[in-house]
């Protein structure tokens, strides 16, 4: 089971992939670029998002894994193909998410 602390990390992470998401939609960008989040029968998700057009576009991160699938809360995820891609156990679907805004704000081109 998370931590309280956990569960508004978790909130926060999912509100800001949704104004993310909002953010570079254009009428174009969305029907290509998609975010995929899906069950998995583990039981856990799938998370992929496109980044074509972004300034990940060419980033590439080895597969990154937090623990081992049969640990609930396990997180794994990689970046490559222009594409964010991540499993987590059925209670971290937050976190995983957590760690793409980490991604993105870290590779953020300076202005």
């Amino acid at each position: 089971m998370t931590e309280p602390n956990q569960n508004s990390e978790s909130a926060d992470s999912l509100l800001w992939l949704q104004r993310w998401y909002a953010s570079h939609c254009d009428d174009e960008w969305e029907h290509e670029r998609r975010v995929r989040i899906q069950t998995m029968d583990n039981p856990g998700w799938l998370v992929e998002i496109g980044l074509v057009d972004t300034h990940l576009e060419l980033l590439r991160i080895d597969l990154v894994e937090l623990g081992e699938w049969d640990d609930p809360n396990y997180v794994e995820y990689s970046v490559a193909d222009a594409k964010f891609r991540g499993f987590c156990g059925a209670d971290e679907l937050g976190r995983l998410v957590g760690f793409f805004r980490k991604v993105w704000e870290q590779h953020k081109p300076l202005e």
